[in-house]
């Protein structure tokens, strides 16, 4: 006898009162119980699993797409970069040549840097570059850490160097209003009524200065630019101490518009140049930070 047919007995005894059990049917009853409650776990279990795998699969996908974007943003702010740094040299030797004019500076697009530095969920873009490269996690936290150090350290001159940009046209388009009309009005009348004076009592003096100034005032309105306008008022100031006879007061405040002229004039080029230093030093500043991203940019 096998041990089912012993269990199958054993289930099926009959008592003569109203006890009787039916083990079969309550195992029966049981198994089914499992079943109808492991069955729906069981799909319920596998559609969680593949949820979880497809979000897994999901978060991978979007972690490797916000990577190559960042590269291919970075990539683009590194081009740019190494234009300004180009641009900024130029600026600054144009206007060391000439300290009293309007100078064009070319300034690149950075709206890909905006939006690294202030559009960016960091965070997320933070997991992306860890579980998109590979290599010691400690060195990837530092490279990370290093390349958002630079780009807010370019950003940062980018700021700087336009507001330099606006203070250098403000204070040109001030001062030299002043230095222009100093000479092309001021100086003009002063000069005319002085020589009027002397005419018949100086005429040397008269010839002297007035072909001077009569040189400059008769140039094309292209041509009268700062550098020749101080050209003149030196001329001038020294005929006019050439002249140690004549004393007038027209000859003093010729003399003082001379050196009020000349006083814009300098001001205009120390405030020209030390601009120009600026320049110069973020030129030198942002070729060391174009060159340490570069390097982090090719190990990508």
């Amino acid at each position: 006898m096998t041990l089912l047919d012993i269990f199958v007995q054993f289930g099926q005894f009959i008592s003569t009162g109203t006890n009787s059990i039916n083990w079969i049917d309550i195992i029966f009853r049981f198994v089914t119980l499992i079943v109808a409650v492991a069955i729906p776990l069981f799909v319920f279990y596998r559609k969680d699993k593949m949820d979880r795998e497809k979000e897994d699969d999901k978060w991978e996908e979007n972690n490797n797409n916000d990577l190559l974007y960042f590269e291919c943003l970075l990539e683009d702010i590194l081009v740019g970069m190494r234009l300004q740094i180009k641009y900024y040299k130029t600026y600054s030797n144009l206007v060391k040549e000439n300290p009293v004019k309007f100078h064009r500076l070319t300034v690149v697009n950075i709206e890909n840097l905006n939006r690294i530095l202030n559009k960016f969920d960091h965070n997320r873009l933070f997991h992306s570059y860890i579980d998109g490269n590979e290599g010691d996690i400690n060195v990837l936290i530092k490279q990370f850490m290093i390349i958002f150090k630079n780009l807010e350290f370019y950003n940062s001159h980018l700021a700087k160097r336009q507001n330099d940009l606006k203070q250098h046209h403000s204070f040109l388009s001030t001062d030299l209003e002043k230095f222009r009309e100093l000479v092309d009005a001021k100086l003009r009348e002063k000069v005319l009524l002085i020589c009027q004076k002397l005419l018949n009592t100086n005429p040397d003096f008269v010839t002297d200065v007035g072909k001077v100034y009569l040189s400059y005032h008769n140039l094309p309105l292209e041509d009268k630019s700062h550098l020749a306008r101080i050209s003149v008022v030196e001329a001038v100031n020294d005929k006019l101490i050439e002249y140690t006879s004549i004393a007038m007061a027209e000859k003093d405040e010729i003399l003082n518009i001379c050196r009020e002229a000349t006083s814009i004039f300098n001001r205009v080029i120390i405030k020209s140049n030390a601009i120009a230093t600026n320049f110069d030093e973020s030129h030198d500043k942002l070729s060391v930070t174009y060159k340490t991203l570069l390097k982090i940019f090719e190990e990508l």
